[in-house]
């Protein structure tokens, strides 16, 4: 059994990142990552939280992209999240980080 915290999606962090879905509506790269540097101004968010409401379908690229083609200081730490399956996975959990940064190339 994995000593990792288990993280859950509140109701108010499930309405907020919906509100940010609403604001940027489009499938393309460049909205997904606004998506997500939203979303990580106010809360740190798994993977699985940035494809279920902010419908970013590869998170981990917009991610990349965040970090060095923008410069975005992101963090991560592991722990379990349900999936719609019911089983436990260990997932990233993501968040700004200034000491993380990378200059954008």
């Amino acid at each position: 059994m994995s000593s990792l915290p288990i993280h859950t999606t509140s109701p108010h962090k499930r309405s907020a990142l919906a509100q940010i879905l609403k604001e940027y509506p489009s499938s393309s790269a460049a909205a997904q990552c606004q998506r997500i540097r939203e979303a990580l101004a106010r809360f740190a968010c798994t993977s699985l939280e940035l494809v279920r409401y902010l419908d970013c379908y590869d998170a981990n690229a917009r991610l990349h992209e965040l970090r060095h083609r923008h410069g975005v200081g992101i963090g991560m730490s592991w722990v379990r999240q349900q999936t719609e399956a019911g089983e436990l996975h260990r997932v990233g959990l993501f968040f700004l980080d200034k000491e993380a940064s990378h200059a954008a190339s």
